[in-house]
């Protein structure tokens, strides 16, 4: 019996591991993200509710990876075909940081098409990533 215990044990430590990972969740922003919609309390900003766009980036990294210069680099293809990328400093081995699209920037580009989220060491080598599954370099005619 307690041959069985100690297996069950040791079974339940080894799946309870961790995953090092990055994630983004890409939430639509409008009148029912406001608070006052979910609280049926009375909101000034219900007159002329937000409308955009947030990419939420999560990530959990190794310890060993945190103590360098990390950056978090996300690039952007909007839906006019503009790109942009915006750089955020790694301090934390766990952080959560939010990109919000909103305004007359979202009504000019239309909104995000896709997106890569990369965090890179200072001589820029790829520690984790994360890439739209429509993910793709934006050939430009131009350059042709």
């Amino acid at each position: 019996m307690k041959f069985l215990l100690s297996l069950c044990l040791l079974i339940f430590c080894c799946m309870s591991c961790q995953t090092y990972y990055v994630s983004v969740t890409r939430e639509a922003i409008d009148r029912s993200s406001l608070a006052s919609s979910f609280a049926k309390t009375p909101d000034p900003r219900q007159l002329d509710p937000p409308s955009g766009e947030r990419l939420l980036i999560q990530w959990n990294l190794l310890s060993k990876d945190v103590h360098e210069d990390l950056i978090c680099s996300l690039s952007l293809i909007y839906k006019n075909y503009e790109e942009e990328t915006v750089h955020y400093k790694v301090d934390a081995k766990r952080d959560v940081i939010s990109y919000f699209l909103l305004g007359d920037r979202y009504e000019t580009t239309k909104g995000i098409m896709t997106y890569k989220v990369e965090i890179l060491t200072k001589e820029g080598e790829v520690v984790k990533s994360f890439k739209h599954q429509l993910w793709t370099k934006l050939i430009k005619l131009d350059d042709l």
